[in-house]
């Protein structure tokens, strides 16, 4: 079943490739080389053979940009030029650019094919060549890609292919291709190809129609799992599946024939480099994470880890440094991804999926796919081989395996829900009574804890030993009566009341005699506080407040002296007390708009209010108007 399935991968994979991709010339014929600056194609069939590489020895002049004037001279003065070999990649730092020149032998009668006069007969293909270049033929500028200069300030990078259509003027056409480069740390001067205008015409349209099919494939894709997470929250591979065809969409647009810069001509030139290398870097941690949910492996714990440090990294690397840097990190980071994918398939081969099963078989053979359409992608890049880029292709199939493998796998869910609900059903009635009964027990047991929460969170705003409100209910009361009274610009008023020397009377009564009076004087406090908008609360210790809404400093006063006079009254005897032979009791007062900082400010000036009352011989009653906002 494995073996079925790799086949029929690799066809699929295959076919659309083959259809959509015309040959540039015809492998069979033995194609001649240019040669010192001069190329034979006198006897070279384009309409058998299609186009012709214009590979070879090209004569080179470096770190100089020659118009076909300057080259007359220099023929003239009898100046040798370098040759170069096309393809070519140069290091940056030891050129800034250069011209290539050379010329074409034509078949007989080609420059007189024209079906009528000014009719473009021959046509040049460029993939792209350098990061600025400008094309001469015969003495005449076709075309400038980017802005060609030795001068940085000048220059300006564009990362495009060209197609040029002309008539040449006779047997022999003569190419001048300037370039220069302050862009890439590499200068890659690619294939060019040569041959009639409607065949380079054919060979583009060809490939943008290509990649056109397989950006929409990505696109739909990356649509289609993005609706199947928002549906199935607890499936993250479909979320990592829409990113994977959305960073492959991203990739396909600025390689090849770059759709990117025909849907967006003006598009810098860094921003394409950054979204081709930010995808490619991105792909790998991505796969590991999809592959690590459909195949629950510990040996993918850690590489899950990495992955996901290592998209951070080398998303910020790509994002944050100019393209030199992280083109470098790329060049050396490919071996890491090459060999990261190997790991990831070996992984999937002896996991959990036995290497038999049909969704083994989808896995592995979607990602041996990805892997060498990778390995062929890399060697393309680097001039090794000349094939067409496979990478988004092979991406598009991979997706579409995955997609039957979920669905495998969800049909397999599918499946074992079923066989327990069929398993279950005969247990579902006796189930239902004895829930019916124990719905019954527990309706009565909630209401049972609902009463007793209620009653506990009473409590633990009830001081247990006064029966007052404690110092938590005091602070959510405060906040809520400072929220009114700034809204309504009302006065609140703050009582703070202190048994005077109650250490003493602690000390000599005992404590329980202590809890008798602070029972009492609590008491009196209560009965003073009159209406339904007081809170009397026991602040701690021999402390007690109260907050008054609504309340000036003349009312807050009145009710201290009523409470105040009312524990006087009770003449709990105290013969250690410094200022009365009775409990007597201290009284602070602050009233005003509270202010809007968080600080319990009232409260303070009532305290502050309290030690005066202390300081000026206890048993009395100590306040002031507090300033508006206070």
């Amino acid at each position: 079943m494995v073996s079925v399935i790799f086949s029929l991968t690799i066809t699929a994979f295959l076919i659309p490739i083959l259809i959509a991709t015309p040959n540039s010339y015809h492998s069979g014929a033995v194609t001649p080389r240019v040669s010192n600056g001069r190329i034979d194609a006198s006897e070279w069939d384009f309409k058998a053979h299609g186009l012709i590489p214009l590979n070879g020895d090209w004569r080179f002049f470096p770190d100089q940009l020659l118009t076909p004037a300057d080259l007359r001279v220099l023929e003239e003065q009898g100046t040798d030029a370098e040759t170069l070999r096309i393809p070519a990649v140069l290091p940056a730092s030891d050129y800034r650019g250069g011209t290539l020149v050379t010329t074409v032998l034509l078949p007989p009668g080609l420059s007189t094919g024209a079906e009528r006069p000014g009719q473009a007969v021959l046509g040049l293909k460029l993939r792209y060549f350098s990061s600025a270049n400008a094309v001469w033929i015969d003495g005449v500028q076709y075309a400038e890609t980017g802005r060609v200069s030795l001068d940085p300030s000048e220059y300006q990078a564009r990362y495009e292919p060209a197609e040029i259509s002309f008539v040449p003027a006779g047997e022999e056409v003569e190419l001048l291709i300037q370039f220069s480069n302050f862009h890439h740390r590499r200068i890659r001067l690619n294939e060019i190809f040569l041959g009639p205008a409607r065949i380079v015409q054919s060979y583009t349209q060809h490939g943008i129609l290509k990649d056109a099919i397989l950006l929409g494939s990505l696109i739909l894709v990356a649509v289609y799992y993005g609706i199947l997470f928002l549906v199935q929250h607890n499936e993250p591979a479909n979320i990592h599946l829409s990113f994977i065809a959305l960073l492959s969409a991203a990739r396909l647009s600025v390689v090849g024939d770059r759709i990117l810069l025909r849907i967006i001509p003006g598009i810098p030139a860094e921003l394409m480099m950054k979204i081709g290398f930010a995808a490619s870097v991105l792909m790998l941690p991505l796969l590991v994470l999809y592959v690590k949910e459909v195949t629950p492996s510990p040996r993918l714990e850690l590489p899950a880890k990495l992955a996901k440090y290592a998209a951070i990294i080398t998303g910020a690397l790509v994002v944050l440094t100019p393209l030199r840097v992280y083109d470098l990190v790329f060049e050396y980071l490919q071996v890491l991804i090459i060999l990261g994918g190997i790991y990831t398939l070996y992984v999937v081969l002896r996991g959990p999926l036995p290497a038999t099963t049909p969704r083994s078989g989808l896995l592995a053979s979607g990602g041996a796919l990805l892997l060498l359409a990778g390995v062929n992608d890399v060697l393309r890049e680097a001039s090794v081989i000349h094939t067409p880029e496979l990478f988004s292709a092979a991406m598009v199939v991979f997706l579409v395996l995955q997609g039957v493998l979920l669905a495998w796998r969800y049909h397999e869910t599918y499946l074992k829900v079923e066989n327990l609900a069929e398993e279950n059903s005969l247990m579902i009635a006796e189930i239902r009574g004895l829930n019916r009964t124990l719905e019954e027990r527990i309706r009565a047991r909630t209401q049972e804890l609902e009463n007793s929460n209620a009653r506990l969170e009473q409590l633990t705003r009830i001081d247990p030993l006064t029966g007052l409100a404690n110092r938590r209910a005091v602070d959510e009361r405060y906040q809520l009566e400072k929220a009114l009274s700034r809204r309504e610009g009302t006065s609140l008023a703050v009582l703070m009341i202190d048994i005077d020397a109650f250490k003493p009377y602690n000390d000599n009564y005992g404590h329980p005699a202590g809890d008798i009076c602070l029972q009492q004087i609590s008491a009196v406090i209560r009965g003073c506080c009159s209406r339904g908008t007081d809170l009397a609360a026991r602040y701690g210790g021999e402390e007690f407040i109260v907050l008054l809404a609504n309340t000036t400093t003349e009312g807050a006063r009145t009710l201290a002296e009523k409470i105040r006079t009312g524990i006087e009254e009770l003449t709990l005897p105290h013969e250690y007390s410094p200022t009365a032979s009775y409990v007597t009791v201290s009284i602070g007062v602050a009233a005003g708009v509270p202010a809007e900082e968080p600080e319990m400010r009232l409260i303070h000036q009532a305290d502050k209010a309290l030690y005066m009352a202390k300081a000026a011989g206890r048993n009395r009653t100590h306040g002031e108007e507090s300033a508006p906002n206070a």
